[in-house]
């Protein structure tokens, strides 16, 4: 493995990745609390499940807005350390367009988000271009 999926391996895993490993794949999943956390989105939930209320970069938002926020979000985000990029699935519910589009610009979102994360980290500041 070279000394650059080593380096975004680690960050990842400090900002909330967990790597996968399995038949020589090497992968840093995400999860969907990991993806809200990094785009910003706070939610708090009834016992029910249902949101009773959000927050988007400090600033209050409808659970309606934090509902289709959510939905937009892929279902699996990860970042493939053998071939050092990133993938994505969308939620069933997103294959069509124009609701694909809107998920892969959401994961485009995310993943630069996650890349800002990791530049700020500081212990990654050696290799500023770890996870691109």
């Amino acid at each position: 493995m070279t000394m650059k999926a080593e380096i975004a391996a680690e960050a990842l895993q400090r900002i909330g990745g967990r790597l996968w490993e399995k038949h020589g794949h090497r992968r840093i999943y995400f999860n969907e609390p990991d993806m809200m956390e990094t785009i910003g989105l706070e939610v708090s939930r009834y016992n029910s499940g249902r949101i009773s209320s959000a927050r988007h970069d400090g600033c209050t938002i409808s659970n309606r807005e934090a509902n289709r926020i959510i939905a937009r979000l892929p279902k699996k985000l990860w970042y493939d350390l053998n071939v050092q990029k990133w993938a994505w699935v969308v939620k069933d519910h997103n294959r069509r367009r124009p609701y694909r589009d809107e998920a892969d610009e959401m994961a485009e979102e995310v993943i630069a988000a996650i890349e800002g994360m990791v530049a700020g980290d500081p212990e990654a500041a050696d290799d500023p271009e770890a996870v691109s």
